[in-house]
């Protein structure tokens, strides 16, 4: 059974997709020109003209400079085969790498990749205040039935909470219980393990894709319902929205109560703040100030890196945004620690879509959000190919996920006699028993809970099917990959023969080496054009 299952895998599913390209003879009345024996057809002739738009066919003198130029490119190309430049393992290497970068770029949605890095990028215009309450799932791997006690108790603290309870003292107090069941001398005693948090600024990318859209969600004051993630189940309140602003870096002087051994009254810190503050608006150097007086030496110069919400404790933080010009300086602060002063080095702006959309999808593809990038292209291509989804097959083994965790060999002993179909794609039919086979033998996914990680496979299993079938229809859906490829390796192997017979020599004399070059390459190699084939090229 494992064997037929391999099989149409190996058929079907081929991870590594490997393109043999054979050089036919091509018809003589599609060969524009024949070097040093090999053919040159018409449509690489005319794709490499119109690709970097060198010339008009109309404009016969114009076609004429074109075809002396292109004959000479593939005499210097002859000549590097000659010497066996194309069988290097640095050139194989470039030339292999090229080619998979190329072929790789025709297996994404650019538009649907940037539409959906566009969402998190203005969503990071935004940061949330916010609390929550986390019911924990301690398990590595869990069922349906694992989740229920859990889910209880979430639903327990929200029926408080929805009754008037307020957010935050249920949460300190059911953690308190929690904290205090744990050290209790009693060790049959089931513990109702919670936790709480406040998030004074919450912003995206901290938490799972599943936290971070509903907080996202939700509006000022709002609770959520248990929200499942791979933690457990979480309950949220927004406290605030506020617009993320631009960062401040600024200057810092610090002067403690307390200083390695120096113990300092309230009065005597004032008064030198005081004086440290009026020498900084007469224009003495803050940073020489922040050395001379400054209890915090974490900085010699006294500059903090760019201030952040939430890094500050909040009246430091509203004094430090306050400040709106380079060079302002902040009256002293005093808080139960000591006296707090401020110098404005810059405002920093928030980086555009452009500089930072980059740096967001790389991001994107470590962790679950990934199928959100591939989500366009998936959906177009299971179009293309006639995907066609039996929901009644899919319930049927999440079922069996109820009892048995989908990567389990056990769950795989169960599914591999389930013959219905669970999906047709291309006219090829996709029982459950391939779908477990795959599952078995590559379970990519990282989720928790049973349903999770199926679904997660699933789509993974899908997108395998239609990527490979996507592969194989490459240069029926795009007849330029081979024309390009050709022409990254004639470059390649033009640069390699250029610089070896003329651009390592002295510049004065490249000029007179290259005449004489093309001079003996003419001499050298038979050329062949096909002018009948050029007059009906011109008439185009």
């Amino acid at each position: 059974m494992e064997k037929q299952f391999l099989m149409k895998k190996i058929l079907i599913l081929l991870f590594v997709f490997v393109c043999f390209a054979v050089k036919a003879q091509l018809p003589e009345d599609s060969v524009i020109m024949t070097v040093a024996g090999k053919q040159i057809s018409l449509a690489e002739f005319e794709f490499i003209a119109k690709k970097n738009n060198e010339v008009d066919f109309s404009n016969e003198k114009a076609l004429e400079e074109y075809i002396e130029l292109f004959k000479n490119f593939k005499l210097k190309v002859a000549e590097a085969e000659s010497l066996d430049i194309d069988k290097l393992g640095v050139f194989v290497n470039e030339l292999s790498g090229y080619e998979a970068q190329l072929r790789m770029s025709y297996l994404f949605d650019n538009k649907g990749e940037e539409e959906v890095v566009r969402v998190l990028y203005d969503r990071a215009k935004e940061y949330i205040e916010l609390s929550q309450i986390v019911i924990p799932i301690s398990l590595p791997q869990y069922l349906t039935k694992d989740t229920v006690e859990p889910y209880k108790q979430a639903m327990q603290v929200y029926e408080r909470i929805k009754k008037g309870e307020d957010f935050d003292r249920v949460g300190k107090e059911v953690y308190e219980e929690y904290l205090n069941c744990r050290n209790s001398k009693d060790a049959n005693k089931a513990c109702f393990q919670a936790i709480y948090e406040n998030i004074p600024c919450f912003r995206i990318l901290q938490k799972s894709k599943v936290f971070e859209e509903k907080a996202y969600s939700m509006k000022t004051g709002e609770v959520s319902l248990p929200v499942r993630s791979a933690e457990g189940y979480h309950l949220i309140k927004i406290k605030d929205r506020k617009k993320y602003p631009e960062l401040r870096r600024a200057f810092y002087i610090g002067l403690a109560f307390e200083n390695d051994s120096i113990t300092r009254t309230k009065e005597e810190v004032q008064k030198i703040a005081k004086e440290v503050y009026q020498k900084a608006l007469a224009g003495e150097d803050f940073s020489l100030l922040a050395q001379k007086y400054s209890s915090d030496k974490s900085n010699s110069d006294g500059m903090l890196p760019p201030v952040k919400p939430g890094e500050l404790t909040k009246p430091l933080e509203e004094i430090v945004y306050s400040l709106s010009t380079p060079g302002e300086v902040s009256k002293p602060y005093m808080t139960e620690h000591g006296c707090h002063i401020f110098k404005l080095a810059e405002i920093i702006p928030n980086p555009s879509f452009e500089d930072e959309k980059e740096s967001l999808r790389t991001t994107i593809r470590r962790d679950d959000r990934n199928f959100d990038l591939f989500r366009a292209f998936d959906e177009r291509l299971k179009k293309e190919y006639n995907y066609t989804f039996y929901p009644e097959a899919y319930t049927e083994l999440e079922k069996l996920a109820e009892n048995y965790f989908p990567s389990s060999n056990e769950f795989f002993d169960k599914a591999v006699d389930m013959k219905q179909t669970l999906a047709v794609i291309n006219g090829i039919d996709f029982p459950q028993a391939e779908f477990a086979y795959y599952m078995n033998r590559f379970p990519y996914s990282t989720k928790p809970y049973a349903g999770d990680f199926m679904k997660e496979v699933y789509d993974l299993f899908v997108r395998d099917i239609v990527t490979t079938l996507e592969k194989e229809n490459m240069e029926v859906k795009h007849p330029e990959i081979p024309y390009l490829i050709q022409e990254y390796r004639d470059g390649m192997l033009l640069f390699e023969i250029s610089n070896l017979k003329v651009w390592s020599h002295p510049v004065e004399e490249q000029a007179a080496l290259e005449k004489k070059w093309i001079k003996e390459l003419n001499e050298k190699y038979p050329v062949k054009i096909n002018r009948k084939l050029l007059e009906k090229l011109k008439n185009k």
